[in-house]
This record gives C-alpha cells, structure tokens and sequence, in this order.
C-alpha cells in the first residue's frame, strides 16, 4: 500500500491551518481514544474540538478536509483493537498517534499506526497481522516492509 498520497486529517488541517494547536489536537485524540475504549464510541475530532470550545462550529466545517461519517470512520480501528487484545497500553497508542501526527505537519513520509508500533517495539510482526486479520485485512503486505524489533 502506498502510504504517501493519503489525505491529511482533519486535525492535521487544523493545526496547520492555525485553527488550533498540536497539544489541543493530541488531547482531542486522547479523549476520543480514551471514550472508544470505555464507551465503544468513536466521536469525530471536530466535534470534540467544538465541544470543548476549542475551535467554533464555523471553523470545523474545511472543504478539504471534511470530517464523514462512514463505515470507516466508526468501525474499530488498529489501535484499539490491539489494545482489546491486550498487545498494548492506550498510552502507547498515544504515543504512535502522537508521532504519527508529528510526522505527517514536517511532511514526512505517512506511516501507519501498526508500522510505528512496530518499529517502537511495541507490537511484534505477527500481532499486528492478527490485527489486521480482524479488520479484513489479512497479510501484512499493507505494511511491508515492517521493521520490528525482536
């Protein structure tokens, strides 16, 4: 899979944008990882943002960057299903978020969340499969070439 051309996230747009800053979007994403977890919900960042009064309704809707509601979007997503799976800590998915972001404002190359878990140690080769098996993405062709530590 190539990971380059994928769009940037609507957090993403929003710092880059000036519309919020990098700690306000990791403590969004804290607080939406954290309610998926515990609540089984996945809220949209934007709506959080506004929530807390951190960006205004006027501000969430970026025609480039629009936030929808689809299959994607609300079906489990990597980290939480490893963390279910008891492979990580929500701190360390935190963390591979938290870089992941990093990475994609520097406009460095996109790296999948089981990619930087991987390479961190955190998750070996074939959990993240197992991983990807339940999201009906078998194979780690979609990561390759991962570079786990052992």
């Amino acid at each position: 899979m190539n990971t380059d051309k994928i769009s940037k996230r609507y957090g993403v747009k929003a710092v880059e944008r000036g519309f919020i800053t990098l700690d306000q979007l990791l403590m969004a994403i804290n607080i939406q990882i954290l309610e998926n977890l515990e609540k089984g919900e996945h809220r949209l960042i934007g709506r959080i943002l506004a929530e807390l009064g951190i960006i205004s309704p006027s501000r969430i809707m970026m025609p480039d960057a629009v936030e929808e509601v689809t299959s994607e979007s609300i079906r489990k997503r990597f980290g939480v299903i490893a963390i279910e799976k008891g492979f990580i800590a929500a701190e360390q998915l935190i963390h591979a978020i938290e870089e992941q972001i990093r990475d994609e404002i520097a406009q460095e190359r996109h790296r999948l969340i089981g990619e930087i878990l991987c390479e961190k140690g955190y998750m070996t080769k074939e959990q993240c499969d197992e991983v990807l098996m339940e999201l009906g993405k078998p194979g780690s062709a979609t990561l390759e070439p991962l570079s786990c530590k052992d």
